[in-house]
């Protein structure tokens, strides 16, 4: 084999190990969990569910708001497909993976590093891809990036999954490639507003929204947008990506810090700073969750460090299965 063709297999064989990883993680969720019954507007009786502006009105309990004065929605179980959309954050930030490392029994004397906010995120999506086509899903995915939004529509089969899974392998290989150092170009802003909104109009009834995103940026606007993917009966899961230095600031002494994407820099001092970036990080995520879960949605926190099967678990439970909680 020439050199070239041998470049070629090789970097082939590393694009795949998301996709293999990703198929583990969902067979070894699937071994745990019981196969979704979907509801939907059949004729079986499911359950009730609190009412969210967009419901149709048809399935509103009248009974239950006569006795107890609330707006819940009944559900019944129906055999129907449904859209899952996963939305992947891969900007610049995201490519964070803390100053930890993570020693393992099998090599303790090497560090293994943990996985980017990036990396993760990108896993989880390909594993919930998985679990979703695996129950008859259509499976669609928008990934941004600071020069690209890349979409593709809901689509049922293995050819339109491939499609995704061959997207979220080339982001997970550009995710290995070192950030560059101060003093380069400023990357351009993302317009969230605009891919929210263009989602909001596009992604049908019924669709399960799966974002993956550290959501440090997020202005008021653009939780806004965010939130409103929850209308229209859709079913909108905002995952929080973080890593551990992110949430306790375990820094002593003198920093110097680089916004990864404007490329400015600072200088503190981290007794100082500590209180108030945990104050602004804490107000930040107070107000995207009381936007989110206002709307119906919901909104969970992962850690790099923490356990991707129970991530995966966490994910999956409640949107794939008829026995998880919610979110």
């Amino acid at each position: 084999m020439n050199p070239s063709r041998l470049r070629q297999e090789l970097a082939r064989a590393e694009a795949s190990t998301l996709t293999l990883r990703a198929r583990e993680l969902a067979a070894g969720w699937a071994a745990g969990a019981h196969r979704a019954e979907r509801k939907g507007s059949g004729v079986e009786f499911a359950g009730h569910r609190g009412y969210t502006p967009g419901d149709d009105l048809r399935h509103l309990d009248r009974h239950a708001l006569l006795r107890h004065g609330r707006l819940l929605i009944r559900e019944f179980l129906s055999d129907t497909e449904r859209s899952v959309h996963l939305i992947v954050d891969a900007t610049a930030s995201m490519n964070y993976r803390g100053s930890e490392s993570i020693p393992t029994q099998s090599t303790p004397k090497k560090d293994q590093k943990r996985p980017s906010k990036a990396e993760l995120s990108l896993l989880l999506a390909a594993a919930l891809g998985f679990i979703g086509q695996s129950h008859g899903d259509r499976i669609g995915l928008t990934t941004v990036t600071e020069t690209e939004v890349f979409s593709l529509k809901p689509r049922g089969g293995r050819e339109a999954f491939e499609g995704v899974l061959h997207q979220l392998e080339k982001l997970d290989q550009a995710n290995k490639i070192p950030l560059p150092q101060s003093g380069a170009t400023e990357l351009p802003p993302v317009d969230w507003n605009r891919v929210f909104a263009s989602l909001g109009v596009s992604l049908p009834r019924g669709t399960l929204i799966l974002v993956f995103s550290d959501f440090l940026d997020a202005k008021k606007e653009e939780q806004k947008s965010l939130a409103a993917l929850a209308t229209r009966r859709r079913a909108l899961r905002a995952v929080q990506v973080l890593t551990r230095d992110e949430v306790e600031f375990p820094f002593d002494g003198a920093l110097r810090l680089r916004d990864p994407e404007t490329r400015a820099e600072v200088e503190a001092d981290a007794g100082s700073a500590r209180n108030q970036y945990q104050a602004a990080l804490a107000l930040l995520t107070t107000n995207l969750k009381t936007e989110i879960t206002r709307q119906g949605g919901q909104f969970l926190r992962l850690l790099t460090g923490d356990s991707i099967d129970l991530s995966l678990r966490a994910l999956a439970n409640g949107a794939f299965t008829d026995r998880g909680g919610s979110l």
